[in-house]
C-alpha cells in the first residue's frame, strides 16, 4: 500500500473565498496517548483564530480534567459535547453530526472546519476541509499521524473502516 503524506503549506490568504479558518494550521503530535480530543480542540481554536495560544494541555483544562477527560478513558463523552461547550465559550457556533456518510461529511467540510472521532478508530482528529479538486480525500489534522494507517487524509475506504463517526462542526460566522 502506498501512503501519500499531505504536508500543508501555510499561506497568508485563505485558500477559497469565504473560508474563515486556516486549514493549514499546524497540528503538533500529541504528548500523551489519551489527549487526541484535546489536540483537536486546540487545533480548532488556533485555526479559527479564537485562541492563538491553545495547546494540548490548555485544551485538557478547558474540557475539564479529570471529569471530562482523563488518562484512563480520554474524552469521557465521545459525542463531542464538551468540545462544543468549549467552542461556545469562544463564541463559535458548533454542532454535532452523528454518523454521517463519507459523502455527507465531505460536503459539510467544504465550508467549515471541525473535529471527528471514529468508533472503530477511537481517535479524534481535526477536519481541515474537503476540495472538489481532490475528490475522495478528506483532509484532517491528525495529532497521531500513522495511527491505524491514517496520516493527514482519509479516503472513503479508510473512513468506512474507522467509523462510524461522531463529528463536531463549526458554523461559519
Amino acid at each position: 500500500m502506498t501512503v501519500l503524506l499531505y504536508t500543508p503549506t501555510r499561506t497568508k490568504e485563505p485558500p477559497q473565498p469565504g473560508i474563515y479558518w486556516d486549514p493549514y494550521e499546524n497540528m503538533p503530535r500529541q504528548a500523551a496517548e489519551w489527549t487526541c480530543s484535546a489536540c483537536s480542540l486546540a487545533w480548532i481554536e488556533r485555526a479559527t483564530h479564537v485562541n492563538s495560544q491553545a495547546d494540548e494541555w490548555s485544551a485538557v483544562n478547558e474540557i475539564g480534567y479529570p471529569n471530562n477527560i482523563n488518562p484512563t478513558w480520554g474524552l469521557m463523552d465521545g459525542s463531542g459535547t464538551q468540545i462544543i461547550r468549549v467552542l461556545g465559550y469562544y463564541g463559535l457556533n458548533a454542532y454535532k453530526v452523528s454518523f454521517p456518510s463519507f459523502e455527507q461529511i465531505c460536503e459539510i467540510a467544504k465550508d467549515r472546519c471541525g473535529a471527528m472521532s471514529g468508533v472503530a478508530w477511537y481517535h479524534w482528529v481535526g477536519i481541515r476541509g474537503y476540495s472538489d479538486e481532490t475528490p475522495g480525500v478528506l483532509y484532517i489534522a491528525n495529532s497521531a499521524p500513522g495511527y491505524k494507517g491514517a496520516y493527514s487524509t482519509l479516503s472513503r475506504t479508510q473512513y468506512n473502516s474507522l467509523g462510524g463517526f461522531q463529528c463536531v462542526m463549526v458554523n461559519p460566522p
